[in-house]
């Protein structure tokens, strides 16, 4: 009933989110069906396959462990499904009654306050990317619930730039491309826009915040580790990272 979101595997079948039967399905390579988790109520509830339950939930994308990420869209959350038993667990998000009009990042499940959400795509890190639709931004959740806001801002509107000066209107799905650069369908907008990636996010990030960019130059920054009484990334003598981020990565 409305099935959305397909995700191909490695042995011909597909998972399906079957969006208005609040369930995710899989679908063989000789077509039959078997359901992987959802007991059909509309609802936000964790636990086995027979009892958890969705809202109307959207796209999927293997998390590189054993399981799925759902977009739970109308509980404006993210959940994972455990494809060994079905059982799911809410990554970030509550139910909608918390969130329904708010907006912000914060660290765990209830920090992170998604409206809408509909897209998402898995970074090289175990990080994901989520399009936030009805906040006009693409978010980047941690698999622990942290989030920040990756690009864009909740107002609607177009315009290209870096960071929160990137302006959506209803993002929905996401594509990271073969070089790392992400694709995106700006809904609203009636574009396809893509946000780079390539060694000059770094100064892209900047434009968001110490902890998204550091986190997403790592790679180039090695040495730094992430000093949550600060709020900046530190070196092992103790500088912070700001003059270093822009000279490496600029």
């Amino acid at each position: 009933n409305h099935p959305v979101g397909v995700l191909a595997d490695n042995k011909g079948g597909v998972y399906v989110a079957d969006s208005h039967n609040h369930r995710l399905r899989h679908i063989a390579a000789n077509g039959t069906t078997t359901l992987i988790s959802g007991n059909g109520n509309k609802n936000i509830i964790d636990g086995t396959k027979e009892a958890a339950s969705f809202s109307y939930p959207y796209d999927l994308s293997f998390d590189g462990k054993g399981g799925l990420y759902v977009v739970d869209s109308d509980n404006y959350a993210i959940r994972r499904v455990d494809l060994a038993d079905g059982s799911v667990a809410t990554i970030a998000g509550a139910d909608r009654s918390y969130n329904s009009s708010m907006y912000f990042n914060g660290k765990g499940r209830l920090g992170t306050v998604l409206r809408v959400p509909v897209g998402l795509a898995v970074l090289a890190d175990g990080s994901m990317l989520v399009s936030d639709a009805h906040n006009h931004a693409l978010r980047h959740v941690w698999p622990d619930g942290s989030s920040e806001t990756w690009a864009g801002v909740p107002t609607a509107a177009y315009a290209n730039g870096m960071g929160t000066d990137f302006r959506f209107n209803q993002p929905r799905e996401i594509v990271v491309d073969s070089k790392g650069d992400v694709l995106v369908a700006d809904a609203a907008n009636h574009r396809i826009r893509k946000l780079s990636t390539s060694l000059s996010k770094c100064s892209h990030l900047t434009g968001i915040s110490a902890y998204t960019a550091a986190k997403s130059c790592k790679s180039i920054l090695p040495q730094y580790k992430w000093s949550g009484n600060t709020n900046f990334w530190v070196d092992p003598d103790g500088g912070d990272k700001d003059n270093a981020l822009k000279t490496t990565c600029d």
